[in-house]
């Protein structure tokens, strides 16, 4: 599989609060495009690789490499990064999310029981 990097141009985001729409409706196309180069110079500075393919989106967590498709709308892109970077977060944090889905978890099985949906 052939890859090709993104070019990411260092600007901030020129849309700001102020210039979206008031009214219920869809964001441009360019500040999903904006959002989605910031989001890609994250990824960069914490040391992933975002490349742009004909795959599926995905993280390869060991190479630290990103993939979105290419075909993905702007702001499919975006929610699709922030997906994958939320898959990096886990797995460098995946002790601190275990011990407290464990807690959740027991939590969760105690209210059942007192709610009597299952027994322990």
């Amino acid at each position: 599989m052939k890859k090709s990097r993104t070019v990411i141009v260092n600007k901030p985001l020129t849309l700001g609060p102020s210039e979206l729409p008031t009214s219920a409706g869809k964001l441009p196309d360019s500040y999903w495009k904006e959002a989605f180069a910031k989001i890609c110079r994250y990824s960069k500075n914490v040391g992933y690789e975002v490349f742009i393919t004909d795959s599926p989106d995905y993280v390869e967590i060991d190479d630290k490499e990103i993939y979105i498709n290419r075909r993905s709308t702007p702001e499919r892109k975006v929610y699709s990064i922030l997906h994958e970077l939320g898959h990096v977060v886990i797995n460098e944090n995946h002790q601190s999310f275990s011990s407290g889905l464990g807690y959740v978890l027991r939590n969760f099985q105690k209210k059942m029981t007192q709610w009597h949906i299952f027994k322990t």
